[in-house]
């Protein structure tokens, strides 16, 4: 708990020492780096999967016209930001900017691999797309980036 409260930020923080606190402990995840370069592509059949629930905005009106979040993806990691993302991306242009930041604490999930079999599967039922497959494979670890785009 000691290291959880040492990583938190307070409002003191934000006005007098920002930047150094967040550059002790930032670290970027495989999932951090995947989203950021497959956003960077111009052209990407994948940009849904940047389309994480605290990092990207989008007109309210566009979430209710796609069905807003597939509630049966569950209430655990369930990827149901990625699900609506990939109906939101398959309308809309997807505007990326390295410039908006998000700051996040993760959290270990123990059981994260079966939660992301069980997550894609439906996702792939849902929408019979193989680039549902191949990013669930990508995740996993089972293909290397070059292989998502072949």
């Amino acid at each position: 708990m000691d290291n959880f409260k040492k990583r938190c930020i307070s409002v003191e923080d934000i006005f007098n020492d920002f930047e150094r606190k967040i550059a002790r402990y930032k670290t970027t995840s495989f999932m951090e780096e995947t989203i950021h370069k497959i956003l960077e592509r111009e052209e990407s059949k994948y940009h849904w999967i940047g389309m994480t629930g605290g990092n990207f905005c989008c007109p309210k009106e566009w979430v209710i016209e796609a069905g807003g979040f597939d509630e049966n993806l569950g209430k655990e990691w369930g990827c149901e930001d990625f699900e609506l993302g990939y109906r939101l991306c398959k309308k809309y242009p997807i505007i990326y900017s390295d410039q908006c930041v998000n700051y996040h604490i993760s959290h270990y999930r123990y059981d994260l691999n079966e939660k992301l079999k069980k997550a894609f599967s439906y996702f792939y039922k849902k929408h019979k797309d193989e680039e549902i497959v191949h990013m669930c494979r990508y995740l996993l670890k089972e293909i290397d980036y070059d292989k998502l785009f072949t």
